[in-house]
């Protein structure tokens, strides 16, 4: 087994750069190793969305004989906090408003979706919460916390920068006040 060692002042420069760059990589990770960048947001959204939705079942025991049926549902966009058009509740502790409900499957609907042999539950209320933010390197997902703090920003009139990695805004960094043109 023979190994190569480059003594050349060529050689060193170079695995000094590559070291130097490794370093600057590794000390902007999340602790897994992703890259982390950042970023300005102007809008934090929250889309809230009602879901009527059915279990049907050959087995409770085992998840391969379940199978779920969505049915109607409905959904509304909140910006920064702001009540919007259509909204029927709210806001919530997250500052996001929730539409109407949808229209509770029928008993034939729900009959005409089971398979033979299958049993069914009655129908649920499934709520989901989707946050983003409109930022200047695109949209990016977030949680509930991050778009809270964004969107307290954006109506105090700031600038809020946000750290992200894979298209995830993890935290937000800092407010700067918004310019005037």
């Amino acid at each position: 087994m023979s190994q190569t060692v480059c003594l050349s002042p060529r050689c060193n420069r170079l695995a000094s750069l590559v070291a130097s760059f490794a370093i600057a990589l590794l000390s902007s990770c999340t602790p897994s190793g992703d890259p982390i960048a950042q970023t300005t947001c102007t809008t934090a959204i929250a889309e809230a969305i009602y879901t009527w939705r059915v279990n049907y079942w050959t087995s409770r025991t085992s998840a391969a004989g379940q199978r779920w049926e969505e049915f109607s549902r409905t959904q509304l966009l909140t910006q920064n906090g702001v009540k919007p058009a259509g909204a029927v509740t709210g806001p919530d502790d997250n500052e996001v408003w929730y539409p109407k409900l949808p229209p509770r499957p029928t008993p034939d609907e729900m009959d005409g979706r089971r398979r033979p042999g299958e049993m069914q539950d009655p129908p649920e209320l499934l709520t989901t919460i989707n946050y983003s933010l409109e930022c200047a390197d695109g949209r990016l997902n977030t949680d509930r916390h991050v778009y809270r703090q964004v969107a307290k920003a954006i109506r105090a009139g700031a600038t809020p920068a946000v750290n992200y990695t894979l298209g995830r805004a993890l935290s937000t960094v800092d407010s700067t006040p918004a310019t005037s043109p």
